[in-house]
């Protein structure tokens, strides 16, 4: 995780860890980022939890787009609300266009009347929608994208 700005995320997410087994390291800048990935360059899957990036953070999150733009070997899903207004999910997607995303992935999804305002966002974009989140337990309530999943 390099998400230090939130108040006991890295506690928060070191919990997560401990009841999925895995580890969880935590950094403070893309340069401890690199190293951590080089010490975990044997494992098959790696995850990054960033932080979420308000108008008012762009320091931060040009520095952290920028390393992640020179990293073609990283995935970057763009994790939005699926209950927000099609006009927040387009701003959203403008604002963190520096980051690279290459997938969309929605929470709260149970929360939503039908996925309209998820699937023309992804049709826009012309990004597919990797994984939904559909409730607060994890890993349970995270599943990955599917028609199936989006028409029910």
């Amino acid at each position: 995780s390099i998400d230090v700005q939130r108040l006991a995320a890295a506690e928060q997410l070191k919990v997560a860890g401990a009841v999925l087994g895995v580890g969880v390291d935590v950094v403070e800048t893309p340069a401890g980022l690199e190293h951590a990935l080089l010490d975990h360059h044997a494992k098959s899957l790696v995850l990054i939890d960033t932080p979420g990036f308000s108008g008012c953070d762009s320091a931060d999150a040009e520095d952290l787009a920028s390393w992640l733009s020179s990293r073609l070997d990283i995935d970057v899903h763009l994790v939005l609300d699926a209950g927000a207004r099609p006009a927040v999910l387009e701003q959203a997607l403008r604002r963190f266009a520096p980051f690279r995303p290459s997938r969309l992935a929605f929470t709260r999804v149970e929360e939503t009347g039908g996925a309209a305002a998820v699937l023309s966002l992804a049709l826009h974009c012309r990004m597919p929608i990797s994984f939904l989140g559909t409730g607060q337990r994890m890993p349970e309530d995270l599943e990955s994208a599917s028609a199936d999943a989006l028409l029910s």
